[in-house]
C-alpha cells in the first residue's frame, strides 16, 4: 500500500523544483500560463496533470521535464517496504 498517490508524488517533485528556483506559487502559475489554484492542486496531489500541461509546469518553474520525469519514476519504481503482521492484518 502506498502512502502516497502517484500524482501527490510528483507534485511533491515539482513543488520541490518550483521552491529550488525561489519562486511563488503565484510567479509559476504566470510564468506557465496557469492559474495559481491549479498550480497548487497539482502540487498538492488534488489534481491530475496532462503531459503538456506538465511541460508548461516545469518550463513555468525553470526545471527540465525529463528531470523530473526522472526523479518521478525513481522514485515511485522504488520496491514498496513489507508490512508488518500487525499492518497486514489491520490492511486485511
Amino acid at each position: 500500500m502506498r502512502a502516497f498517490t502517484d500524482s501527490t508524488v510528483l507534485g511533491n517533485i515539482l513543488r520541490k523544483y518550483r521552491k529550488e528556483n525561489r519562486m511563488t506559487q503565484a510567479e509559476a502559475a504566470f510564468h506557465a500560463n496557469m492559474n495559481e489554484t491549479y498550480i497548487s492542486a497539482v502540487e498538492h496531489g488534488y489534481s491530475m496533470i496532462s503531459f503538456t500541461k506538465y511541460v508548461d509546469f516545469c518550463e513555468g518553474i525553470g526545471a527540465d521535464p525529463l528531470e523530473v520525469m526522472k526523479e518521478y519514476l525513481d522514485s515511485v519504481s522504488k520496491k514498496e517496504p513489507e508490512l508488518s503482521d500487525d499492518e497486514k492484518l489491520i490492511s486485511e
